[in-house]
């Protein structure tokens, strides 16, 4: 019997048959494309909400607003009374969105867990980067404040342009703290040249070690941001998070990946052949859009 996680370029047509018979294994396999990909949007919207009856409903932390100061008290007297501003829900629709593929036995006998390996790689690709350029679309157009900078084209303007940002962030003295900025991959390749002159040693070399942290923020480049895109600095703690509703669907296995979940279920089909199914009931939300600053005048 095949057992995963046993190397696929050895097994036999059998053994593909028997992982491919296997929910859990299916389910786990999936799960590690997912996290191999990554979701962007689940690193910057790290909220986790439950949605109920369909919905969630939610207050944003910027309408927590008082119209007072605080004032000085004498001893003995007596504090004065803060009125906040009304309450303003907002509510936001569930959403479940998902797509299959078959595995043909043909395809087994042939290929052997390649077959089932390149179908459960294109659901993960697909899955990460249409929730992803949906969510990043959202966070888009809902962060409204932005930051003035000179081209990025030494390490002193990116430097100078980033700062700006955190600091318009933090202006409105909300307790927000950006921790990361956010670019696409054709920005970050534009500026990982100059940035690299300017980088602390403590910092990494990006070039071998990947996106550096610096400055406070952590560097994420993406290829799933959406048309016109700008660098943007991002409190992640603040910004929103995802909404899931929990469906209780038999058939589909749930297996963690980081602070979310993905979802998988196999049906055997009558056409000699294996379907595979990856749903996501996940909606993006953005609470707070003063929690992020778009950086423009880059010239990216």
């Amino acid at each position: 019997m095949y057992t995963f996680p046993e190397t696929f370029s050895t097994a036999t047509a059998a053994e593909a048959i028997a992982f491919l018979k296997s929910p859990n294994d299916l389910a786990r396999r999936f799960a590690d494309l997912v996290a191999a990909r990554n979701f962007l949007s689940h690193l910057v919207l790290a909220g986790r909400y439950e949605m109920v009856g369909g919905a969630l409903v939610y207050l944003p932390d910027e309408a927590i607003e008082a119209s007072d100061s605080p004032e000085q008290v004498k001893p003995g007297g007596n504090y004065p009374t803060i009125t906040l501003n009304p309450d303003q829900v907002a509510i936001v629709e569930a959403m479940k969105k998902g797509f299959a593929t078959e595995v043909t036995d043909e395809a087994v006998g042939r290929f052997k867990m390649d077959a089932i390996e390149r179908a459960l790689a294109m659901l993960a690709n697909k899955q990460v980067s249409e929730f992803d350029t949906r969510a990043m679309s959202l966070v888009a157009s809902t962060i409204t404040e932005t930051s003035a900078s000179g081209a990025w084209t030494t390490g002193k303007a990116i430097v100078d342009g980033v700062a700006k940002a955190k600091a318009k962030v933090k202006s409105h003295k909300l307790g927000y703290t950006p921790d990361v900025v956010v670019l696409t991959d054709t920005q970050w390749g534009a500026i990982e040249g100059p940035l690299t002159e300017v980088l602390p040693r403590e910092a990494g070399n990006p070039v071998t070690n990947g996106f550096p942290n610096f400055m406070g923020l952590t560097w994420l480049a993406s290829s799933d941001l959406p048309a016109g895109w700008v660098p943007t600095v991002i409190d992640t703690a603040n910004l929103g998070g995802i909404g899931h509703e929990d469906i209780p669907s038999p058939e589909y296995v749930s297996v963690a990946v980081g602070n979310s979940t993905v979802e998988l279920a196999r049906f055997r089909r009558e056409n000699d052949s294996t379907k595979l199914q990856t749903r996501k009931a996940d909606v993006p939300v953005v609470r707070n859009p003063k929690a992020g600053a778009e950086i423009t005048g880059t010239g990216l």
